[in-house]
């Protein structure tokens, strides 16, 4: 198996589960503990691997609201505005994720709250800091708590193969030169789980 094959099976596995040991993993990919550290440690390094978390019950931790907020600059933003936004997305935890994009909006984002009045102060808070850079926010809010939710996060389905032409995994494997064969992550190594 080619080196850079390791390092993206260990990767597949580790999106799977990344609590699991070098031991495990080793067992998993039939390879020993030492070259499972070390594939682990150059994925790292490469920024491969950002960090190793776990997805929570939200709801269960007393988090009733996700919110996706959807902002638009009202004119062509310029450095130090960008350098504001930074700085008050820095200030608030709740926020998970924020970013430039493109769509009906130009930034979006993502707050988790424990109820609709943390959420609404949350929103208040936002109209006077970020205005009159934005225009009037829009929102989209998910009840954690309700039935509303089709399917759960995880990132455990990007492992799966697909049929996309430019699927997450091909793109890791044009940089490794990995494209003598497509990989099946699901099928290529026996997985215990």
């Amino acid at each position: 198996m080619a080196r850079d094959e390791i390092k993206l099976k260990l990767l597949y596995e580790l999106i799977k589960g990344s609590r699991r040991s070098d031991r495990e993993l080793s067992k998993i990919l039939g390879h020993t503990r030492a070259t499972i550290a070390r594939k682990r440690k150059e994925l790292e390094r490469e920024g491969l691997i950002k960090e190793y978390t776990i997805i929570p019950d939200f709801a269960k931790l007393g988090y009733q609201i996700c919110a996706f907020t959807f902002l638009t600059w009202a004119q062509k933003p310029r450095p130090e505005d960008i350098e504001r936004g930074k700085e008050w997305l820095a200030e608030h935890p709740e926020i998970i994720m924020a970013a430039g994009g493109e769509g009906f909006a130009t930034n979006i984002i993502v707050s988790m709250h424990r109820d609709y009045s943390e959420f609404s102060s949350f929103m208040a808070h936002l109209r006077t800091c970020l205005q009159p850079i934005f225009y009037s926010p829009q929102f989209f809010i998910v009840n954690l708590s309700g039935e509303s939710i089709y399917k759960n996060f995880s990132f455990r389905t990007l492992t799966n193969n697909r049929a996309d032409k430019k699927s997450w995994y091909t793109v890791i494997q044009q940089k490794y030169g990995v494209l003598s064969k497509k990989l099946e992550p699901e099928n290529n190594y026996k997985i215990r789980v």
